[in-house]
């Protein structure tokens, strides 16, 4: 299990492009996410991103993401951002987290990679680099490349028992440290050293905001506060203002909202009936595979010995459904002593919506669905991406019983 995460990053290309790296929350606007050579999907609270997605955002959108570390990246409107590395060992925090921002507006808070191990994490932009010796920061990539980066806390007397923040920008023409929340550099081109750092004006830091622009009228837009207020730094600092603890409070339950989302699309790790639906939005695909069991008992098996069996099904991805079909969607034995005529004994998997059902894409005879034999009773199947399944079989009738496993794959009509 320790390796599980690792392996599947640092497989082959194709493979890892599938992997599940976090989910999204706090989605606003037209948000869509493509991985290489796929086609671009729609991106809703609470649907997953995969390694190596492309998370574009339009002129309203916004969203924040969260990474299986606890990183979350909040993006702001007409900003892109791609995923471009991510290995995690949650058994030690060990890994690697590397994201590029080509334009817009972002913000970062640091998870488990970054406070193991600070340099394991860095955020590419047109014009540099930037190293995370912390936990809040952000910036803005402007259509020429240019960027404007600042760390945003927490302060070195935060009353939160965080670790001061900090971190370096560099390029070819330089590096910068900053080390002070609130305070910023720009870099003008790939070739121009980082400006010194200098403190973030309610001007400048309105143009870190990562909401929208009012569509028309008044509101408070984004520079209402000062930097420190926006950092965190009034409450690190004891000086704690009503403006400041909104701010904070808003910040709190945005990061919660995402962690929320995380925790149910990411489920233990495995494929979430949100992936499943976010992977296509209409047609029918089948899915197919044999496998082998193990029996023993008093009747057929009583010598123990085994055989194979099949799990094939129909997903109806527009109208949400799996199964139906008779004999079509059904855990059935192939081969073996348990076996009488063809695919007898069998289990046939009635129509089952998935339009509503939430955490991991995994359904279980007998608790999830009524199957037409109940001597299947406890054989499961769930989705390892929206192309494999893992199934387990689990058959007992008067004199025998019978274990096994299958990966069936879809063969028509498959997701992309």
């Amino acid at each position: 299990m320790r390796a599980l995460l690792l392996s599947a990053v640092l497989a082959a290309p194709a493979a890892a492009q599938a992997t599940r790296i976090g989910a999204a929350g706090g989605v606003s606007g037209r948000v869509t996410a493509a991985a290489p050579g796929a086609s671009e999907r729609g991106l809703a609270s609470g649907g997953a991103v995969f390694f190596k997605d492309a998370v574009q955002t339009d002129a309203r959108g916004r969203l924040q993401v969260m990474l299986l570390d606890e990183t979350v990246f909040t993006v702001g409107p007409d900003s892109k951002i791609t995923l471009d590395e991510f290995v995690y060992d949650p058994f030690t925090d060990a890994g690697k987290v590397t994201a590029q921002v080509t334009k817009g507006v972002f913000r970062f808070v640091t998870g488990k990679v970054a406070r193991k191990k600070p340099e394991g994490m860095k955020v590419k932009l047109p014009v540099g680099t930037i190293g995370i010796r912390g936990t809040i920061a952000g910036g803005r990539v402007e259509a020429d490349g240019s960027a404007l980066v600042a760390l945003l806390g927490p302060g070195a007397d935060n009353n939160a028992g965080e670790r001061p923040g900090g971190m370096t920008v560099e390029n070819a023409g330089g590096s910068v440290d900053i080390d002070v929340p609130g305070y910023a550099t720009r870099i003008a081109g790939p070739d121009s050293p980082p400006t010194p750092p200098f403190p973030l004006t309610p001007e400048l830091l309105a143009q870190l905001s990562a909401s929208p622009e009012p569509e028309s009228g008044g509101g408070s837009g984004g520079g209402s506060g000062s930097a420190s207020e926006e950092s965190g730094q009034d409450t690190a600092l004891g000086g704690q203002s009503a403006a400041a603890e909104a701010g904070a409070d808003e910040e709190e339950q945005s990061l919660a909202e995402t962690s929320s989302f995380a925790s149910q699309s990411l489920g233990s790790g495995a494929f979430s009936w949100d992936d499943l639906r976010n992977s296509l939005a209409s047609g029918s695909a089948f899915y197919t595979g044999n496998g082998t069991y193990s029996c023993s008992g008093t009747g057929s098996c009583s010598s123990p010995s085994g055989g194979t069996f099949a799990l094939h099904f129909n997903v109806d991805f527009g109208a949400r459904t799996i199964g139906g079909g008779g004999t079509s969607s059904h855990f059935a034995f192939v081969t073996g002593p348990l076996l009488i005529s063809t695919e007898i004994p069998g289990s046939n998997i009635p129509v089952i919506s998935f339009a509503a059902l939430t955490g991991d894409a995994k359904l279980t005879q007998g608790t999830d669905y009524v199957g037409s034999d109940s001597n299947f009773n406890g054989s499961s199947f769930k989705f390892t991406d929206s192309r494999h399944v893992s199934g387990q079989l689990v058959y007992s009738d008067v004199d025998d019983t019978a274990t096994g496993s299958v990966t069936s794959v879809c063969n028509s009509g498959c997701p992309p």
